[in-house]
C-alpha cells in the first residue's frame, strides 16, 4: 500500500485524521509508534489496531476510499482520572468538617432572639405570677423560694 499515501487532515497530540485511497487490499500501516491505547476508526467504524513489525501501528483495508481517525488515550488515564476525582470529593468533605467543627452552628442564640421576640410579654407575666406565688406562699407556712419550711 506504500503507492497509496495517507493524507493528513488533522492532527494533535493524541490524535491524527486523514484520508487514504486503497487500489489493492492490503494492512496500512502507519508510521505511528504502536501502544495499546490507540484506537482507529475506519469510515466512522472501529476497526482493531495492529501491532506491525513490534513497533507501528496498522489495519487491514479492502479497496476503496477511506477516511480514517486514530485517537490515543494512555493506559490507566481512566483510573488515574478517577482516583483524582474520588480525592477531590474527600478533601472537600473533610474540610467541609472540618470547617463545621470549628464553626459549630449557634442554635442557642438564635433560639434565645426568637424567644425573647415572642415572649417578653410572656416572660413578664411569669415574673409576676411567680411573685405573688410566693407572697401567697408565705401566708400558708412555705419559704420564699416556695417550699415548706
Amino acid at each position: 500500500l506504500s503507492s497509496q499515501p495517507f493524507r493528513v487532515t488533522s492532527y494533535s497530540s493524541d490524535s491524527v485524521s486523514g484520508t487514504v485511497t486503497v487500489t489493492t487490499s492490503g494492512i496500512l500501516l502507519m508510521t505511528v509508534p504502536y501502544d495499546e491505547g490507540w484506537s482507529a476508526w475506519v469510515n466512522g467504524k472501529e476497526v482493531e489496531v495492529l501491532n506491525i513489525g513490534g513497533a507501528l501501528c496498522g489495519f487491514r483495508l479492502e479497496e476503496g476510499e477511506y477516511e480514517i481517525q486514530m485517537r490515543y488515550v494512555p493506559d490507566g488515564i481512566k483510573v488515574g482520572a478517577l482516583i483524582s476525582v474520588s480525592s477531590i470529593i474527600i478533601l472537600a468533605l473533610f474540610m467541609f468538617l472540618s470547617y463545621m467543627k470549628k464553626h459549630p452552628r449557634n442554635t442557642t442564640s438564635v433560639l434565645v432572639e426568637q424567644m425573647s421576640d415572642n415572649s417578653d410579654s410572656q416572660l413578664i407575666n411569669h415574673q409576676e405570677n411567680a411573685t405573688s406565688k410566693t407572697e401567697t406562699a408565705g401566708d400558708s407556712g412555705a419559704s420564699e423560694d416556695g417550699f415548706l419550711k
